[in-house]
C-alpha cells in the first residue's frame, strides 16, 4: 500500500466510531498496514479491514483445435472487474493450473503483477 493511501486511511480511522478512543498500541489498539492490506481496531472491539489486494472473482477456459486458453475475471480495488488473458497471466506467474489461484494472485499483487494487470488489453470471452 502506498504511503499516501495509508495516510488517508489512518486519517479517516484516526478515532474509533464507537468509543471515540484515538489510542493504539499498548493494549489500546492495533494498527496493521501490510502490503495492500489496512487493518485498525480498538479496545472496545471495533475493527475496519480495508483489502486493496487484486483478487481472482472467476475464471473459465475453453478448448479450441486442440489449444486451451480462456480468462481470468479480476476486481482490482477502485478499479472494478477485469478480465485478464489466462495464458498470459499463467505463464507470468508461473502457475501450470488456473485453479492455482493462491500463486496467480500472490503475482497479481507484486508490484510488477499489479502493473502488467492495470496495463494488458482487456481479454474476450469469447
Amino acid at each position: 500500500m502506498n504511503l499516501d493511501t495509508s495516510l488517508e486511511l489512518m486519517k479517516k480511522y484516526t478515532n474509533c466510531p464507537d468509543c471515540g478512543s484515538s489510542a493504539v498500541g499498548n493494549g489500546e489498539g492495533t494498527l496493521i498496514i501490510e502490503d495492500n492490506v489496512f487493518e485498525r481496531s480498538c479496545k472496545c472491539g471495533w475493527k475496519v479491514l480495508e483489502d486493496h489486494r487484486i483478487k481472482c472473482v472467476a475464471y473459465m477456459t475453453s478448448k479450441r483445435k486442440g489449444k486451451t486458453s480462456g480468462i481470468y475475471e479480476v476486481k482490482i480495488h477502485g478499479k472494478g472487474h477485469k478480465y485478464l488473458p489466462l495464458n498470459e497471466l499463467k505463464e507470468l506467474s508461473g502457475a501450470t493450473r488456473v485453479n492455482q489461484t493462491k500463486k496467480i494472485e500472490s503475482w497479481l499483487n507484486t508490484k510488477e503483477g499489479r502493473k502488467w494487470a492495470l496495463e494488458v488489453k482487456e481479454a474476450s470471452i469469447y
